[in-house]
């Protein structure tokens, strides 16, 4: 009897853990959402995209990523949710050095504007589908681990993650209006803090 309790002490021990690192990690992803993902659009202009661009750009990464995630469902019946989600979420990180890429091939080395946006719409579209290929695990993780006062904790995780996606988003504005000047003024308060 004492076993028991005592694992289940250590598995509510795990499961507090996982939630407030779930909390971190949808965090991080806000500032991924407000520094990346809300200003792609933005970045395809920057690149002269034609509104047909921008449209592809704005559907074909939704399409394509719920299309996903009938896919994530049959391989969590042959993997473990856990190792889809490392997996998925290290695609989409990595997605993030193509699509920076081509910005840098477009302004520095005056890459065609066409193939420019083309490559920009295949690479947004898979770190896009990467993450929505991974919400079916994470999902369904997530409700093994929240299982008591679910809108309790979700609500206060989607304050968290709402604030620092805001923040994100400002400082994000802020760099593109006012570029290195705002990021110095930043780093110097920073270490002052420090």
């Amino acid at each position: 009897m004492r076993n028991l309790l005592r694992n289940n002490g250590a598995k509510e021990r795990a499961k507090s853990r996982t939630r407030k690192l779930s909390i971190k990690e949808g965090s991080a992803y806000s500032i991924s959402d407000g520094f990346g993902i809300k200003y792609i659009t933005p970045y395809a202009l920057a690149m002269n995209a034609s509104n047909s661009q921008i449209g592809l750009l704005s559907s074909i990464p939704t399409l394509l990523g719920n299309i996903s995630q009938i896919y994530t469902t049959k391989l969590m019946e042959k993997y473990p949710r856990n190792q889809i989600l490392f997996i998925g979420a290290m695609l989409q990180a990595f997605m993030w050095l193509p699509v920076l890429g081509v910005g840098i091939f477009f302004f520095f080395f005056n890459s065609s504007n066409s193939f420019s946006i083309d490559l920009l719409i295949l690479f947004y579209t898979m770190l896009v589908a990467f993450g929505s290929f991974i919400s079916p695990a994470w999902n369904s993780l997530m409700k093994d681990i929240v299982t008591r006062n679910s809108g309790k904790y979700f609500g206060t995780r989607n304050r968290v993650c709402g604030l620092v996606a805001l923040v994100s988003m400002l400082l994000a504005s802020f760099l593109l209006d006012h570029g290195i000047y705002f990021s110095l003024i930043i780093s110097n308060n920073a270490e002052k803090l420090l």
